[in-house]
């Protein structure tokens, strides 16, 4: 029987592993540390922040969750405080909304023409704005 050893015990090192495996080869898999999965292990229930480790979520019923069983790597579930997500910028933590329809999609006035707002602020030019849209934007 052929042996296969794989560096890195991340997602894609286990889905090399198990590619291996399912052609009949022994496999080996090297990892740094514990647990398995590098970037997408799981994080610590105790942590003060929540560091964007990919992947953050998925389907239940998706293809990754799939995978991952098929794997049989344990993915403990658990709901997840708003309060500890937040992102960082300029080396300052900000802490997420703590209402949960804060994040559901726009059904107001507006919302028709959210995304085209959205995409001027960011690339900083609201001149091509036009009507209701454009007086939101000033």
């Amino acid at each position: 029987m052929r042996r296969v050893g794989v560096v890195g015990d991340g997602l894609s090192g286990l889905i090399a592993g198990l590619g291996a495996g399912s052609c009949g080869v022994e496999v080996a898999i090297f990892g740094h540390s514990e647990p398995l999965g590098g970037l997408a292990s799981p994080i610590d229930p105790e942590a003060t922040w929540l560091f964007d480790r990919i992947p953050l979520f998925w389907r239940r019923k998706g293809r990754l969750n799939n995978l991952l069983n098929r794997l049989k790597v344990p993915m403990p579930t658990r709901r997840v405080p708003l309060s500890k997500m937040a992102f960082v910028r300029d080396d300052q933590r900000h802490s997420l909304p703590t209402v949960a329809n804060y994040f559901r999609r726009s059904s107001g006035e507006l919302s028709a023409e959210w995304t085209s707002l959205i995409k001027a602020a960011r690339a900083g030019d609201l001149r091509n704005l036009e009507g209701s849209v454009k007086d939101a934007a000033i």
